[in-house]
């Protein structure tokens, strides 16, 4: 390798960010496509992780752009034999500044708070629905567990239960909201139940005396000719606003060596 670019028959590496409207297979046909790194079909950026240092509360990010370096400067003094035009090149850019790097773009970058933590269960939200949390001993921070998968549209996690539910105003388990749910509905209407009772599913509200009334009413007729994936309540709005009331490991913000950033730099890129 080297900078005597028109004697140069190899690239060996090129990871230059590609422009938008990159094609793999366009750029290779004319022998511009990159060499040594990969760019996907339509990528115009790439990404690099930072760590943060603890206690910070923000980053601030330059991105900078220099046309000329001092290697290809001193290269070209001292690869011209013929004449004085190498050298001349070399005192005009060492006596204008020497072609320092222009600041293309600034900005500054919020850090969210994170939860520090050394083993596993300093991530533990005791929150079923939310997965089994993990500690990224790497970097000394909490990772977000995997929700469990509950199937079809009429399913949702319950928190009460730790389980999959199906939806409560599904009745007959039609995945309809129908005239098959209102019959099983209105004839549990106005009384109060236990939880062993099946009426006791038509407590909509979730109310603690398991009693079926106007609340039940309103939210059914809601969500009445509604397939599950149409009716919000269907996803278990009740289970989840008793799950963000229980109390759980408070985070701390950007401890020792628990924050990474990505910065992004490309053609255009926000």
């Amino acid at each position: 390798p080297s900078l005597h670019f028109v004697l140069n028959n190899k690239i060996f590496k090129d990871n230059r960010i590609p422009p938008r409207g990159f094609a793999n297979a366009v750029f290779t046909s004319f022998g511009g496509a990159p060499v040594g790194h990969t760019y996907a079909d339509g990528q115009f950026w790439d990404d690099t992780l930072y760590i943060i240092p603890a206690g910070a509360a923000s980053a601030e990010v330059t991105l900078y752009y220099q046309s000329t370096s001092k290697e290809f400067v001193e290269f070209l003094r001292d690869e011209n034999t013929t004449d004085s035009k190498g050298q001349e090149m070399y005192n005009l850019w060492n006596n204008n500044g020497k072609c320092p790097p222009e600041i293309m773009r600034t900005s500054t970058i919020p850090l969210a708070a994170v939860q520090a933590c050394l083993v596993n269960a300093d991530c533990d939200d005791d929150l079923f629905c939310n997965g089994t949390e993990f500690c990224n001993t790497s970097l000394g921070v909490c990772q977000p567990g995997t929700p469990p998968d509950c199937g079809g549209e009429c399913e949702h996690c319950d928190e009460s239960t730790d389980n999959c539910e199906w939806c409560r105003l599904d009745l007959d388990l039609s995945a309809v909201i129908g005239t098959g749910d209102f019959a099983l509905f209105s004839a549990c209407f106005g009384g109060c139940y236990q939880p062993a009772d099946i009426c006791f599913d038509s407590n909509l509200d979730a109310s603690a005396d398991g009693c079926v009334g106007t609340s039940d009413f309103a939210l059914f007729a809601n969500c009445f000719g509604l397939a599950c994936e149409d009716c919000a309540a269907c996803s278990g709005p009740l289970e989840a606003a008793s799950a963000r009331s229980v109390g759980g490991p408070q985070p701390e913000v950007n401890p020792v060596g628990a924050k990474s950033t990505v910065l992004r730099t490309g053609y255009g890129a926000r």
